[in-house]
């Protein structure tokens, strides 16, 4: 990934900070030189999404978004953990179109 990629990324998980986490992750084929980031909510983003719950407002996780991160952990022979630890919220799994401007 570019640092061009990582930017666009950071505009897309904008709810989110971006966190290195190198450090505390290891995988069969890893990379000595392999950078590893996660996104962390921001408060006020969770802040938004239970408040939208709250009122009733409709919910949805992008279906190829889902797709993406269960593929990549996939590659990594490591889905079994991913099913195993990561809860996948109640809300409805729909196609939605993401649309950003770069900076």
């Amino acid at each position: 990934m570019t640092t061009e990629d990582l930017a666009k990324l950071d505009v897309r998980e904008r709810n989110y900070r971006r966190v290195d986490v190198t450090q505390a992750i290891t995988f069969k084929g890893q990379p000595h030189d392999c950078v590893i980031f996660t996104y962390v909510p921001l408060v006020e983003a969770v802040e938004r999404l239970e408040k939208a719950v709250a009122n009733g407002r409709p919910v949805a996780i992008r279906k190829t978004y889902l797709s993406q991160v269960q593929d990549g952990f996939t590659m990594i022979n490591e889905m079994d953990d991913f099913s195993r630890t990561t809860r996948v919220p109640g809300y409805e799994i729909r196609d939605l179109t993401f649309v950003y401007e770069a900076e």
